[in-house]
């Protein structure tokens, strides 16, 4: 039919046939002769009813017969009539039961014809021949009953006797043959193109009706994909918003009703053999659907769909003898069941979309809620990912507090020994029976000297307990960072010479004064620059800087000072920048190290770097390193940046 609105010439009907077929033209004209037979019917009836009057006041001779064939004319005609009306004719029987018609009328006017010898009555005829023209719209047919009584009639014209009358009619009645055939073809080819142009306006309308069809799919399957996009962006925000893990699941049966219809639904999550129900949308109220238990049976429903890993369709859950309806929840009819999938391909559930009437779910239905299934699953991963995140950080929380608790009571129980130890060695070390003997004073020496390195790491441990118990207390006073750094360094000379370090002070003794705690901001100092000397080898270079920062700078508030401590070291892994502020943490492998407090790689607790975050953190300072990377063969160094406040802030009486 597409071929039709590519026609150059619609009107061409010779070209516009083939497309639509012989067989259906003819069948259209037939209806139309059978139209026309209706109307025509009253007007031979009437007619012939006239002719028998007329008849029936000739010489008997001539009326009988003449009557005889007009009345079964008309007998033929008024029981058409009563046939056409009340539609007993097929359109097929139009064209022959008109040209039968047509015969009877001109069979009575040829019968009078022959009876008179007179060609007179052979001017009905033409009129016969001229409607006959008109209302038969088979040419065969046509031809038949013109050629019938035109033969009949120069039969009958030959046996009468001669008189001038039968050459003048026979050119009348050859006349009207050629008319007749003219009115017929051209009513032929009229209602020809009629009917073209009616075969094509149905075409271009049922065109347009499939094409209105298909616009009214693609926009509501648009209207379909831009609401499922729309639903699918609300539950994915709500999975990234929310760890409620029923609130998310509600939320993916409500929306999923509006793309797909449905009276009760449910997320059902496989325990052992049982399929429990942890969302529910759709169900009566006194059911308790999170109370329900649908046991898992071999071959069920359930089953195909773990075993397929696709959505199954259940157009009437009558047909399934293994149907189990719940008990107190109105009958099911059609069911659709989609899997959920986790992140190991393995299915846990299903999403459970019953109707209460026999409307049986579609494939693009069951693709629409398969994304929807998709999402449930993510929320139940993430919900298991969150319900062991959660357990792992409990567990990592008491084990934290366990660690803290055990260094509290580890530096406490440690201290009364410790004292003993180094007061008793101490006491060795000035006696003079121990002097006399140097074996004796080197023993007691390192005795004392273990002991204090042992002080040293309790006072740690203590230092780090009050940091993670936010009891660090500060005594405030007027500190010059230049004394406290000149002091320091002082007492670390010895060990610049012996490993050859050189040390590099740069403008670090113009600094003002600032409010802290000495003995706190001493111990910051000290850690970072062990640990500079810890982590650069031998012949390196330790450099000191400080300057004063505007406020503002670095997120302080108050004008401050920056204290840089740059070495020329192995350097810190950029993954690593802020974890060696945390408690107990090592660079590098830790039974590589070698044991002492300034030799290169030299073993530690790892809980410096810790005390001296937690130390400026109380003065409301700021502590990071700066580091390319690690390496031990090129050394790129570290630099630690301390910022301190000028002024603590007020406390409130």
């Amino acid at each position: 039919m597409s071929q039709i609105t590519q026609q150059s010439k619609p009107n061409d009907v010779t070209t516009t046939l083939p497309e639509f077929g012989k067989a259906e033209l003819c069948a259209a004209l037939d209806e139309v002769m059978l139209g026309s037979l209706r109307p025509t019917m009253g007007v031979l009836i009437a007619l012939l009813l006239i002719l028998i009057y007329g008849y029936a006041r000739q010489p008997q001779a001539i009326a009988v017969p003449t009557i005889v064939v007009a009345a079964a004319a008309l007998a033929v005609v008024f029981v058409s009539g009563i046939l056409l009306y009340l539609r007993k004719i097929p359109a097929r029987y139009a064209n022959p039961l008109g040209a039968m018609i047509a015969l009877l009328v001109l069979l009575q006017r040829l019968v009078f014809i022959a009876l008179l010898r007179d060609p007179a009555p052979t001017a009905n005829m033409i009129l016969t021949f001229v409607g006959a023209g008109f209302l038969i719209l088979s040419t065969p047919w046509l031809a038949g009953v013109i050629g019938s009584a035109l033969a009949t009639w120069i039969w009958i014209a030959l046996r009468s006797p001669a008189a001038p009358g039968w050459g003048e009619n026979g050119f009348l009645l050859v006349s009207a043959t050629a008319l007749t055939v003219i009115i017929h073809l051209a009513r032929l080819d009229s209602l020809r193109r009629q009917e073209l142009l009616r075969f094509q306006n149905e075409s271009r309308n049922r065109e347009l009706e499939q094409r209105t069809v298909e616009l009214e799919t693609f926009y509501q399957a648009e209207r379909s994909r831009r609401l499922l996009t729309e639903t699918l962006y609300e539950v994915s925000h709500a999975l990234s918003q929310t760890l409620n893990l029923q609130e998310v699941l509600d939320l993916i049966l409500g929306n999923l009703a509006r793309i797909v219809p449905f009276d009760r639904g449910s997320v059902m999550l496989k325990h052992d053999q049982v399929l429990e129900i942890v969302a529910a949308w759709g169900f009566p109220p006194a059911s308790n659907p999170l109370q329900i238990r649908v046991p898992i049976k071999e071959e069920d429903v359930f089953q195909q769909i773990c075993d397929s890993k696709r959505p199954l369709i259940v157009p009437e859950v009558f047909e399934r003898s293994d149907w189990q309806q719940v008990e107190n929840l109105p009958q099911a009819r059609a069911w659709a069941g989609v899997p959920l999938i986790n992140a190991e391909n393995t299915v846990i559930g299903m999403l459970s979309l019953t109707r209460e009437t026999p409307r049986a779910y579609t494939d693009d239905e069951a693709v629409l809620a398969l994304a929807f299934a998709g999402q449930a699953a993510i929320a139940l991963q993430n919900a298991r990912l969150y319900s062991e995140l959660e357990e792992a950080y409990a567990q990592l929380e008491r084990l934290d507090q366990a660690k803290s608790d055990f260094i509290t009571v580890a530096a406490h129980e440690l201290r009364t020994p410790l004292t003993v130890i180094r007061g008793y060695s101490q006491m060795l070390v000035k006696a003079p029976e121990i002097k006399r003997v140097p074996e004796y004073t080197e023993i007691v020496n390192g005795i004392f000297e273990g002991a204090l390195r042992l002080n040293d790491l309790v006072n740690s441990m203590i230092d780090i307990a009050k940091i993670d118990s936010q009891i660090l207390q500060l005594y405030l006073s007027p500190v010059s960072l230049v004394d406290l750094l000149r002091e320091l360094l002082r007492g670390l000379r010895g060990v610049f010479q012996e490993r050859n370090l050189t040390l590099c002070v740069s403008d670090a003794w113009r600094l003002p004064l600032i409010e802290g705690d000495m003995d706190s901001l001493k111990k910051v100092f000290y850690h970072l620059l062990v640990n500079a000397i810890k982590y650069t080898p031998d012949g390196g270079t330790i450099t000191v800087t400080g300057s004063v920062l505007p406020a503002g700078t670095h997120g302080i508030p108050s004008d401050s000072v920056e204290i840089v401590i740059q070495d020329t070291g192995i350097g810190i892994d950029p993954r690593f920048h802020d974890l060696i502020f945390t408690k107990f943490y090592q660079t590098g492998e830790v039974a590589l190290h070698s044991s002492g407090t300034t030799k290169f790689r030299g073993g530690g607790p790892g809980l410096g770097l810790a005390i001296v975050k937690g130390i400026v953190d109380a003065h409301g300072g700021k502590v990071w390193v700066e580091s390319q990377g690690y390496d031990e063969a090129t050394c790129p160094g570290s630099s630690f940046h301390v910022v301190l406040p000028l002024t603590q802030p007020k406390q409130n009486s």
